[in-house]
């Protein structure tokens, strides 16, 4: 994925950010629905799992037993961000993708190479989502079209955090978390997504950079 990332990055939206900022946005959403629809083409739509010794082990916290894919969820997330934090603040590289983000044409005239540079985030972004399906196929059983409802609840936990914030991603990921749970504990698993999009309207309108973000 992530050698994939880069070709993407390289030869596809390299060349949409050259168009408009928009472009690259209207790409991914096209090449979204390619994938889709060969997956459900060459693996059928119907709902597959990933099945492992451990999937559906448990274990206990007083009288409650919990998945064990659940740990290893929250453990992994931990381990990722952490990781990525580190790579952004103390890496050359890291901290080239922060400048390139913030402003392209100081990070240019400070030698950095802003195009391959855009090309190693989009990489590191792919190998992150990868990471991440790999632990929601143990957890959740998916489809070739499952990934449109978990892309709202990733996009609202940006939302939440702030842009640019790596506590702030994790924080809002850890409010939706708890709000989707409640709200399905009270109201029905109908009303989780409704939590979810009422939340991020409310943040979007009364701090619309986020809890963290600047």
């Amino acid at each position: 994925m992530f050698l994939l990332g880069l070709a993407i990055q390289k030869y596809l939206m390299g060349r949409a950010f050259a168009i408009s900022s928009e472009a690259p946005l209207i790409i991914a959403f096209g090449i979204s629905l390619v994938i889709q629809n060969a997956n459900q083409i060459a693996w059928t739509p119907l709902s597959r799992a990933l099945n492992t010794p451990y999937s559906h082990m448990s274990f206990t916290i007083g009288a409650r037993q919990f998945p064990l894919s659940y740990l290893l969820d929250f453990a992994a997330g931990v381990v990722v961000m952490l990781a990525l934090r580190y790579f952004l603040t103390s890496t050359y590289l890291g901290r080239a993708i922060t400048a390139a983000s913030q402003d392209k044409k100081a990070a240019q005239l400070m030698g950095i190479n802003t195009n391959r540079v855009y090309g190693y985030a989009f990489a590191i972004a792919m190998a992150s989502a990868a990471i991440a399906g790999v632990f929601l196929g143990m957890t959740f059983p998916f489809t070739p079209t499952s990934g449109v409802s978990f892309l709202t609840i990733a996009f609202g936990t940006v939302i939440i955090g702030g842009l640019g914030s790596m506590l702030g991603t994790f924080i809002g990921g850890m409010i939706l978390g708890v709000f989707q749970t409640l709200g399905g504990y009270f109201l029905g698993p109908a009303f989780q997504m409704l939590i979810v999009y009422v939340i991020v309207l409310v943040i979007l309108a009364v701090r619309p950079q986020g809890l963290f973000g600047r």
